[in-house]
């Protein structure tokens, strides 16, 4: 599918997803570590990316709560990653989410084909 998008905005938020992927697998934990990237078309017109991983997880209760400006898990972080990727996804007419799936952790984002380009 061909996207009309910021690319650079679109990399960003894609990258901040994985090294979020990449902390979670990395907090010491016994398990396999795992990380994926799935994408599909979930309409006909719609994108649908999701960066999945076996790190430690959300806590309860806290899932949407992720894509607040300054809310962490992480002792240096500064909380702005999610937020600021939620904000370029919805300049862009798209929406993002959270989700567990048995041992993974959710992050994906929905962008519409003929999307909104990002000015």
């Amino acid at each position: 599918p061909i996207l009309i998008v910021d690319a650079i905005q679109i990399e960003q938020v894609l990258l901040n997803l994985l090294r979020n992927a990449i902390d979670a697998v990395n907090i010491p934990w016994q398990g396999e570590k795992e990380i994926e990237v799935v994408s599909s078309m979930v309409q006909a017109d719609m994108v649908h990316i999701e960066v999945r991983d076996t790190g430690s997880g959300l806590p309860d209760g806290e899932q949407q709560q992720i894509f607040d400006p300054f809310y962490t898990t992480k002792d240096e972080g500064l909380g702005m990653g999610l937020s600021i990727s939620r904000t370029i996804i919805e300049a862009h007419g798209g929406t993002m989410y959270t989700d567990s799936s048995g041992q993974y952790t959710i992050v994906g984002l929905t962008l519409p084909q003929s999307g909104v380009a990002c000015e």
